[in-house]
């Protein structure tokens, strides 16, 4: 909007610049006219008062008459450098303008290959969700006249009837364990371990993945993912250890579940500790995040651990 309306100023200013090229060329040819007439009249009158045919008739005019010819004579080369100075001004416009329209036509092509751009992605993800809504469980099925997405629904079908059994068989499972537990004898819970690289690649949210384990007692830390898993209801306790590097400070949390259970600061060149006792049921996971950090920040490895164990099962 703002680089049209640029545009017709300056058309505007082209029209108002032409107008007074006219006018002004008017100006002068009256002036020229009224000027001779002017001087016409004067030579007429003073005709018989000399005889020598080399006088200047300048100089037999009246002063006063001097000075408005004079004058006149002087504003006809101003309106004449005007009238110059006004036709480079309209041709450095003109060119001006033609520049602009090329700009906004560029410009134009681009919006409009944008628009078309993101349409065909939107198009894209709209179908992406519209697949996933059909295969997440719950999905309402519709029946579809169209033969050629027959074998697709069907496929489908056989997923959401796969992914439904498998969480009927996983809340089986949890079913049995809780129930085995109550007669199971209280078995030992710990694991400790340490990050065996140095992390450069951190982030908000990131996981720090403890990969040197050095006891894993029942198999419950995975040194993939980072995380804990509870095999028991019970009280636990954790603690962990961040280093940052040089000149530099993270932020690090334990996390259950997506909730935050303690807050530890490490800043260079002090270790950052800190230890969180927490109530888990049995498949709670536990891990240690990245919540800020100094723009560049890494976490040292050797001096940055995670550990806990199993204090009283419930």
């Amino acid at each position: 909007m703002l680089f049209t309306c640029s545009i017709n100023e300056i058309r505007c200013a082209l029209v108002v610049l032409i107008i007074n090229e006219i006018l002004s060329r008017i100006i002068m040819l009256l002036q020229k006219i009224i000027c001779m007439n002017f001087i016409s009249c004067c030579l007429s009158k003073v005709s018989g008062q000399f005889q020598d045919p080399n006088l200047n008739v300048y100089n037999v005019l009246n002063p006063s008459i001097r000075s408005v010819l004079s004058e006149t004579l002087r504003r006809m080369d101003e309106l004449e450098q005007q009238r110059d100075a006004d036709r480079r001004m309209i041709t450095d416009l003109g060119r001006r303008v033609a520049d602009l329209e090329t700009r906004h036509a560029q410009r134009l092509a681009e919006m409009t290959s944008n628009i078309d751009e993101l349409t065909t992605e939107n198009q894209r993800l709209h179908e992406k969700v519209g697949v996933l809504h059909n295969v997440l469980p719950g999905t309402q099925w519709s029946e579809s006249t169209d033969n050629n997405n027959t074998t697709e629904n069907s496929r489908k079908r056989e997923l959401i009837i796969t992914a439904k059994r498998l969480d009927h068989e996983i809340s089986n499972i949890g079913v049995e364990l809780r129930e085995s537990q109550k007669d199971a004898p209280i078995k030992a819970v710990a694991f400790y371990a340490i990050l065996a690289h140095e992390n450069h690649d951190i982030s908000q949210d990131s996981t720090i993945v403890f990969e040197n384990i050095v006891i894993n007692v029942g198999g419950h830390y995975s040194q993939f993912t980072g995380m804990f898993t509870s095999p028991l209801a019970g009280l636990y306790v954790f603690h962990w250890n961040v280093k940052s590097d040089f000149n530099s400070w993270v932020i690090s949390e334990l996390v259950r579940n997506g909730s935050a259970l303690g807050t530890d600061l490490s800043t260079y060149p002090n270790s950052g500790s800190a230890t969180a006792i927490a109530v888990l049921e049995i498949g709670d996971c536990v891990w240690v995040r990245i919540t800020s950090n100094t723009a560049g920040a890494e976490v040292q490895p050797t001096f940055t651990t995670f550990s806990g164990f199993l204090l009283q099962p419930t």
